[in-house]
């Protein structure tokens, strides 16, 4: 928003972070940012369950997504499945997709094969393809929350009026007032009537529409 300059600065909201990418909406580290994020993945964790997810499938997914978010440049936690085609398949998600491509919606082939693999050996009628799609779905809702989560911290706050140049506006303001009405309509006679020490104690918005 800074670059289509509808911002002036380009910090987070939450942290304060100078360069708020997409990347870092997804990862914040503010406080609000990881106790709002936690409930989402346990409710994920409990969708896998309830979807009769491999146990070590869905373990990997919990606990590598929950890592990744605590630590998205740290060491990643190595898979503990006993079973070779998980493995390998959980390895593939990491080393050529990554947590965050998982998110937006790329599984890989093999993860879903050892998940259908799975209902067969229980004899469920479910089958791989539709639980990936309703996976991704769930990935997509956890994507849109957070990003929800981050408007709501910039536009229901003092945050989205710094941004739009709050800090400017004592001065600006006081500028404006001590010319007075000068060569305006009379029809602006009575923004000048206000004292300024109350002008400058109303709301931002009202600051805002005033100087307008």
């Amino acid at each position: 928003m800074k670059r289509r300059k509808q911002r002036l600065y380009a910090h987070c909201p939450r942290c304060g972070e100078d360069d708020e990418h997409l990347l870092h909406v997804l990862i914040c580290s503010a406080d609000a940012a990881v106790d709002f994020r936690q409930p989402l993945l346990t409710d994920l964790e409990n969708w896998l369950i309830d979807e009769d997810t491999h146990p070590d499938i869905a373990d990997y997914l919990h606990t590598g997504l929950t890592s990744w978010f605590e630590d998205p440049f740290g060491t990643e936690r190595v898979i503990l499945s006993t079973i070779p085609s998980i493995r390998q398949a959980a390895s593939l998600q990491l080393q050529e997709i990554g947590w965050y491509a998982f998110l937006c919606g790329f599984i890989v082939e093999p993860l879903v094969a050892c998940h259908q693999t799975y209902d067969s050996s229980i004899q469920s009628r479910r089958r791989g393809q539709r639980w990936a799609i309703r996976l991704i779905h769930r990935c997509w809702k956890i994507l849109h929350l957070i990003w929800m989560h981050r408007n709501a911290a910039l536009h229901e706050s003092e945050a989205h009026h710094n941004n739009k140049g709050a800090t400017q506006l004592p001065s600006v303001i006081t500028s404006e007032h001590s010319h007075g009405l000068d060569s305006l309509y009379r029809v602006y006679a009575p923004y000048f009537r206000i004292p300024l020490a109350d002008l400058l104690n109303r709301q931002i918005s009202y600051q805002k529409q005033w100087f307008r």
